[in-house]
C-alpha cells in the first residue's frame, strides 16, 4: 500500500488532501484509494510512545505512528510542489486545472505546520483513516432533526460488548493519564451544542467520544484521541501519586460512581429532551453495570499484556501503576 502504517510514504504517494481539523489534521489519499491521517498536537515523541503500548493493547486500531524523517521530508516536498504547480496554472488563468481536486489552503496549512517541525519538538503522527461518528456532531444532527447518528450510538454502545469496551477506553485513558475525555473530577458545564445546554458530571471533550466502522462495516467503540497534551504522567518516568483519573479508576468504590457519572452524561448527550425526573433509558438500567465491568477488564488486559512484555522487570513507574490494579 502506498499511505500505510506499516512503510514510508513517498511525496508521490499523495494525490489528494482534505484538512479535517484546521492546523491539526489532514487526510492523505493516494491514486489508488490508500488513506492515512496526519495530525500534529502539542505532544511529543516520548508520549506518543508510552501511550501507544497501551492503546496497542486495549484498541490496536486507534494506535498512532511518528512520521519519520523521510516521510516528513515526502511532506515538505508535496507541498512544495503542489503549490508551485497550483501557481503556474493560476498565472495561465486556469481554474479547473489538474491539482483542483485538492483544497489549497488545505496545503498551504499543512506547509506552515511542516516547516514550523524544525522549530518545534512535537512531530507529526499518521494513523489509520477510519469513518467516524462523534458524540458532539450526533447531537448537532439531532437538533436539526436527523437522529440516524444518535441511533448509531446508542446501537453501539447497547450491543454485546458494547458499554464494555467503552469501559476499557477509560481504563486506558486513566492508565494513561488522558482526561480529554471523561475526568473524574467533574465534566464540562454549560456546554451548548446546537438547541441544546448540558452540565456534565464527568465529560470533558464532547468530540472525543467516537465510534468507528470496523471490516465488518459495523460501528464499534473506538480510543482514538488516546493522548493528553496536559497529562502529568507523560511517559512511565513520572509517578502516579495524586493523579485523579488513575486513583479513581483502582478503588471500587470510586470507579463505581465514575462509571455512573459517565453513563449519566452519555444519556443526556443520547436524549437530550428527556425530563429529569423520567426513568427511560436509552443504554438500558445495567448500562453503568457494564461500563464498570469495562473498565476492571480493561484493567486487566492492560496488566496481563505488559506483565507479558516486561516478565524481567517493568521500567519507571509502570511497575507501581501496574502494583495499584485489582
Amino acid at each position: 500500500m502506498a499511505l500505510s502504517m506499516t512503510s514510508d510514504f513517498s511525496s508521490e504517494d499523495i494525490h489528494i488532501v482534505k484538512e479535517f481539523k484546521e492546523m491539526k489534521v489532514w487526510l492523505l489519499e493516494s491514486l489508488d484509494g490508500d488513506k492515512l491521517v496526519i495530525k500534529i498536537d502539542a505532544i511529543g515523541s516520548d508520549q506518543i510512545k508510552a501511550g501507544n503500548r497501551v492503546v496497542k493493547i486495549i484498541d490496536p486500531l486507534a494506535r498512532v505512528k511518528v512520521l519519520s524523517k523521510m516521510e516528513e521530508e515526502a511532506l515538505r516536498q508535496y507541498v512544495r510542489a503542489f503549490l508551485e504547480v497550483s501557481a503556474f496554472y493560476e498565472s495561465l488563468g486556469m481554474t479547473n486545472h489538474p491539482l483542483s481536486h485538492t483544497n489549497k489552503q488545505a496545503v498551504e496549512n499543512l506547509k506552515e505546520q511542516v516547516e514550523n517541525l524544525a522549530k518545534f519538538p512535537e512531530p507529526f503522527v499518521k494513523m489509520q483513516a477510519m469513518t467516524l461518528r462523534n458524540i458532539e456532531k450526533a447531537n448537532e444532527e439531532r437538533g436539526k432533526g436527523n437522529k440516524q447518528l444518535v441511533r448509531d450510538f446508542v446501537a453501539t454502545l447497547t450491543e454485546k460488548n458494547g458499554l464494555e469496551t467503552m469501559g476499557k477506553v477509560v481504563a486506558m485513558d486513566m492508565f494513561n493519564d488522558n482526561t480529554d475525555r471523561f475526568y473524574p473530577g467533574g465534566g464540562k458545564q454549560g456546554y451548548k451544542i446546537g438547541p441544546y445546554e448540558f452540565n456534565f458530571k464527568a465529560l470533558v471533550n464532547v468530540g472525543n467520544v467516537m465510534i468507528a466502522l470496523d471490516d465488518s462495516n459495523a460501528f464499534k467503540v473506538t480510543g482514538l484521541d488516546f493522548l493528553d497534551p496536559q497529562s502529568k504522567m507523560k511517559t512511565y518516568g513520572h509517578s502516579v501519586d495524586n493523579v485523579a483519573g488513575f486513583g479513581t479508576i483502582v478503588n471500587a468504590r470510586k470507579r463505581k460512581k465514575f462509571a455512573e457519572d459517565i453513563v449519566y452524561d452519555l444519556e443526556l448527550l443520547l436524549h437530550p429532551k428527556k425530563h429529569k425526573w423520567s426513568l427511560k433509558t436509552k443504554l438500558g438500567v445495567s448500562a453503568a453495570t457494564r461500563l464498570e465491568k469495562g473498565m476492571v477488564q480493561g484493567m486487566a488486559e492492560i496488566k496481563n499484556g505488559f506483565k507479558k512484555k516486561y516478565p524481567n522487570g517493568m521500567p519507571g513507574s509502570l511497575g507501581q501503576r501496574i502494583a495499584m490494579m485489582p
